[in-house]
């Protein structure tokens, strides 16, 4: 049996993700759902008293703006769990030793569809992700992350780290990582309706994570010989620096403890000579 665990607090969207469960899973389930209008909580610590709850040999972690497309994604799930033991839907294959988000240019592995409210829903199918169903990455995206029970039992969410909204989905696959192997798949499709808010706080995440991890960033999987790590480190500060000016949260410490004294430059580039910044490869 599947548990499919989400902690919401819009009742129209726990009606209709509980109903597009409904009609497209096509095995045994059953939907647990933590309310956090009325005990507001972090979602580390929701999902797991969520999972302490669950009578599933396989946990869904999913959030509530999400609707499946899929009809009997749920046998597709069980199925993938021979061959890997945590899944997502989005997802990347290096996490780089600059707090940034999972998705980097060209070590992306995403297979769902995005809903914009200026424009046409998009299939997102991005780039390193061959023919097989499924894909290895270093990280998940938590708009959907599948684990077994026996892996869950072994690696929770750091609810004494991570307080809020963000940075869980990172810190749990680079902890399941050491052990565990972590797919993206393919074969599993929903529909996300929000686009995610990236805030002070998912800095302030980013930076946590980084310092939990350090030792063990940069972390990745690619089948190419020859990676240039700098490049994709760069490609990553370029996020985090763009992120800072968009949210208007100014952090030194990224600046100073975490990059490099070029990086500095490259900093300086990006709010006084952007049309250079932005020819940097």
């Amino acid at each position: 049996m599947i548990s499919i665990l989400t902690c919401g607090y819009k009742p129209e969207n726990k009606k209709k993700l509980e109903g597009s469960i409904i009609h497209t899973i096509d095995t045994n389930f059953e939907f647990i759902y933590h309310d956090n209008r009325n005990n507001p909580i972090g979602i580390c610590q929701a999902y797991n008293q969520l999972a302490k709850q669950a009578k599933g040999d396989y946990l869904c972690f999913v959030h509530e703006d999400v609707e499946f497309l899929n009809q009997g994604w749920g046998q597709l799930l069980i199925e993938n769990f021979n061959k890997c033991d945590i899944l997502g839907v989005a997802g990347g294959k290096y996490k780089s030793s600059t707090p940034s988000g999972w998705s980097i240019s060209g070590y992306n592995c995403v297979s769902m569809h995005q809903y914009y409210p200026d424009k046409p829903t998009e299939l997102l199918f991005e780039e390193e992700f061959p023919n097989e169903m499924l894909e290895e990455v270093v990280c998940l995206d938590g708009v959907l992350l599948a684990t077994k029970k026996s892996v869950f039992e072994q690696v929770q969410f750091d609810e004494i780290t991570f307080k809020g909204f963000h940075g869980y989905d990172y810190d749990f696959c680079l902890h399941a990582r050491q052990k565990f192997k972590i797919c993206v798949a393919k074969n599993i499709s929903i529909l996300h309706y929000s686009e995610g808010r990236n805030d002070n706080d998912w800095l302030l995440a980013q930076l946590m994570i980084h310092k939990k991890w350090k030792k063990n960033l940069p972390a990745f999987i690619h089948t190419k010989k020859d990676i240039d790590k700098s490049k994709i480190d760069f490609l990553a500060y370029k996020q985090c620096i763009y992120k800072m000016y968009k949210y208007k949260f100014f952090l030194p410490e990224i600046l100073i403890k975490f990059f490099k004294i070029k990086h500095l430059y490259y900093g300086w580039l990006y709010f006084f000579n952007r049309n250079r910044f932005n020819q940097i490869p």
